[in-house]
Formats: C-alpha cells, structure tokens, sequence
C-alpha cells in the first residue's frame, strides 16, 4: 500500500478548500503521475474540484504541506497511511 497523507473518502471538498485558506503555508496535491496543484490557487481549486468525478486520482493522490505542523488544521479530512 502507498504511504503518505491522502484526502479522507468521506471529507467534504468545499469545507476542506476553505480550511486551506486557514494555512499559512502553501498546501499542494499531487497525482500518482506527478502532477502538482497548489491548493491555495483559485484556478487549481477549480481542478481539484474537477477530480470528483475522477476518485481514483482524488483519493490515490498525496497531499504535501510547506508547513508540515498545518496537517493539524486540516486533520479533519485526511487519511494519513504508513
């Protein structure tokens, strides 16, 4: 199994977009393929939102924080695998 902190299956994509604004720090997502989207930006949001349709990317994706102490604010919608 992949290790790292993924978005939770059941965490509500419009409330956890707000709570990154609560981070000082940037908070990225990036897919199994690399690709990286800096969560504070309007149009990345816009992307990330996108990927409901698409859960295997959304929930097999890591999220990455600047601030590493930040996972706390967000702590109600991650799943954190080792």
């Amino acid at each position: 199994m992949d290790t790292g902190i993924h978005l939770s299956k059941d965490a509500d994509l419009v409330d956890f977009l707000r709570r990154i604004k609560e981070c000082a720090s940037p908070v990225y997502f990036e897919t199994a393929d690399g690709d990286s989207l800096a969560l504070h930006s309007a149009l990345c949001q816009y992307i990330f939102c996108s990927l409901a349709a698409q859960p295997d990317i959304l929930y097999n994706g890591r999220l990455r924080f600047g601030n590493p102490a930040e996972e706390e604010l967000l702590s109600a919608f991650l799943d954190i695998q080792t």
